[in-house]
């Protein structure tokens, strides 16, 4: 059975990536390409409008997703914390 990280770990690996100016660079770099693709679609080339806004959804997605498992980890440590001072 594969460990299972636990939350601090996860908020860790998110915060990495958050705060990873490549990690950001790369996903700006994604979006500017898709914003191109759809800016200089044909009329008739709808699909392909369709697909690079998706992709750049898609991105905005991830980066939310990323930045709600930093918090998350805040807060859950936050909880215990409190738990643990209530019980004291």
């Amino acid at each position: 059975m594969a460990n299972v990280p636990n939350a601090e770990t996860i908020r860790s690996a998110a915060k990495l990536l958050n705060d990873n100016e490549i990690w950001q660079d790369a996903l700006d770099a994604i979006v500017a390409n898709y914003n191109d693709m759809w800016v200089n679609s044909e009329p008739v080339e709808q699909t392909r409008r369709e697909n690079a806004y998706y992709m750049i959804q898609a991105v905005g997605k991830l980066r939310t997703e990323i930045k709600t498992m930093c918090n998350a980890g805040s807060l859950n440590k936050q909880i215990a914390q409190n738990n643990v001072k209530s019980k004291g």
